[in-house]
């Protein structure tokens, strides 16, 4: 992981860790079936990491405005992961997942480097 990502909390870290790394596989050497495994099992890595964050945030006693914001933006991730996996992502071709996940792991790194790096500053 690029070091502009880490946000200096080894747990928060390590999760981000696995969701790029995760994210990361040689997707085109799977099967159209192992696909949609890997993005259900990247919606619960995912699940599981925001929450864990937004637990994080409260326990520190971030501003609520943030959280607020913070949390909003999980729910439009998650809700995105959720949604392909609702409309029958059997259905979608090989390169459509394979997209999908690429566009999701950049929309990640995004989050990380605008969203996530604030909780610095409350640190």
């Amino acid at each position: 992981m690029d070091k502009d990502l880490y946000l200096e909390d080894d747990i928060i870290d390590k999760e981000h860790e696995e969701i790029l790394n995760l994210s990361d596989r040689d997707l085109a050497s799977m099967s159209h079936g192992e696909l949609v495994e890997f993005v259900k099992i990247l919606y619960e890595h995912s699940v599981f990491h925001f929450v864990h964050e937004e637990s994080f945030m409260k326990q520190k006693k971030m501003p609520r405005d943030y959280i607020d914001f913070h949390e909003n933006v999980h729910n439009t991730l998650r809700g995105e992961i959720k949604s392909i996996i609702k409309n029958n992502i059997e259905s979608f071709t090989k390169s459509e997942i394979i997209s999908y996940v690429e566009y999701y792991r950049n929309e990640f790194i995004k989050h990380i480097k605008d969203v996530d790096s604030r909780m610095k500053e409350f640190l």
